[in-house]
């Protein structure tokens, strides 16, 4: 999986960045939420960890941009704090994140939630290909259609749009 992850300081994100890689992840760091924010658009990530303290952009705005940018799919985004009291846990899990890492990091916690993320991520692929195969299969019907009546053949063409509306149908109910 590639994580994000988004820290100010130097050694937690040398810190985090050796965790993932040890545990076999590609890893793109960022030093605030801005640089984060730019990261993520460029270079889809499949999670996202990040502080929750950060300067010109904190963890909470990042995290409410990134699930406003994204809002048909769920990337895993995990903060790191030392800031464990209620008020700043349901922040973050207001903001849409989906748990929290207490500093300082340990390599069992962060591969806890990597795991847990690598779940979540093979769930979310499944329901994008059974989205996509109803819209594959109306495309197809669409490109048969129209290379048919391009070439001249006769056809029913009220019976072929109304198979394509029943397939379109049919991947409406399923979403």
């Amino acid at each position: 999986m590639r994580v994000l992850i988004a820290e100010d300081q130097l050694t937690d994100r040398l810190v985090l960045h050796a965790a993932v890689r040890r545990l076999g992840h590609e890893c793109i760091a960022a030093e605030d939420g801005v640089q984060a924010l730019e990261l993520f658009t460029t270079e889809s990530p499949d999670v996202v960890i990040s502080d929750l303290r950060m300067p010109n952009m904190d963890g909470l705005e990042l995290c409410r941009r990134i699930r406003a940018a994204t809002p048909s799919t769920h990337i895993p985004f995990f903060f790191t704090t030392g800031l464990l009291e209620r008020e700043h846990v349901l922040a973050g899990v207001e903001a849409g994140a989906d748990d929290y890492l207490a500093k300082p990091i340990e390599l069992a916690e962060v591969r806890a939630r990597l795991i847990a993320a690598r779940w979540l991520k093979r769930v979310e692929d499944e329901r994008r290909t059974t989205r996509q195969r109803p819209l594959q299969a109306i495309a197809e019907q669409l490109g048969e259609l129209r290379a048919r009546l391009d070439s001249g053949e006769a056809c029913d063409v009220p019976a072929e749009l109304a198979r394509i509306e029943q397939l379109a149908a049919e991947a409406s109910a399923k979403s």
